[in-house]
This record gives structure tokens, sequence and C-alpha cells, in this order.
């Protein structure tokens, strides 16, 4: 978790290049080199890069918080979030906007759901695709 945290730390709070050149406008250009990714906007690379940041809160802070205090994680995405977004008014070159609060919280909703789904199907001794489990076969 530490390691994940890290890595969301220097993601979101290292300052922009002069040119405003960060990681998604040099994905951007590698997509413009293909025909059929025409329809990729940067807002929309953003939003989903934003989204898919903070699926591994979910998953990861699950385990650590436990079953029944699953919405916790979902706070801490938010809070966490939110505490980004007000540092990056200090940070230049950032710019602060709730959408990625909104993008965000989704993330950590997202893989909270999956890990409590995952948990759902292991009690069922099944495996999501239907077939038993190890756990149920021993």
């Amino acid at each position: 978790m530490a390691a994940y945290l890290l890595l969301v730390g220097l993601i979101t709070l290292t300052p922009a290049t002069s040119e405003g050149r960060g990681p998604m406008w040099y994905v951007m250009r590698l997509l413009d080199g293909f025909p059929t990714t025409g329809w990729v906007t940067l807002s929309g690379l953003e939003l989903t890069a934003n989204v898919v940041m903070f699926v591994p809160l979910g998953l990861l802070g699950v385990p650590l918080v436990g079953r029944d205090r699953w919405w916790w994680v979902v706070v801490a995405g938010f809070v966490l979030t939110c505490a980004i977004e007000l540092t990056q008014l200090a940070v230049p070159g950032r710019v602060t906007d709730i959408r990625d609060v909104v993008a965000n919280t989704s993330g950590a909703v997202i893989g909270t759901l999956v890990m409590l789904g995952w948990w759902w199907f292991r009690r069922r001794g099944t495996t999501p695709s239907g077939s038993p489990s190890l756990e149920s076969s021993s």
C-alpha cells in the first residue's frame, strides 16, 4: 500500500513542465499515430487515467480494513483526492478540478466493489467463472 500511495503522490504532486507536456500528452501523441484512435481526446484519457489510478486503492484497502468496514476505503479515496487537489494549488503547473475528485473517488468505489464481489464469490465456494474454488475442493 505504501508503494502505491508513493506512486500516486509522484504522479499527482510533481510540478508540471513549463511546456505542459506531461505523461498524458505523450500517450496522446502515441495514439495520434493510429487511425483507429482518432476519437480519443486528452480530457477523456485524463478522466480514464484518474479513475484507473484509484482502483488499486479499493483493491488494496478493503483487505486492510476488512469486509465490514469497506466504506472506509471509499471515504479514504475521497479524502485523499481532496488533499491532493488542495495540495496541487501550491504546485507549479498543476490545476485543481472537481472532476478529478469525482473520477478518483469513482475509481476507489470500483476497486472496492471488485474486492467485495471477489469475497462474495469466494464465500459461496465458486469463482466468478462458476468453477469450484480451490478452497472448496480441499
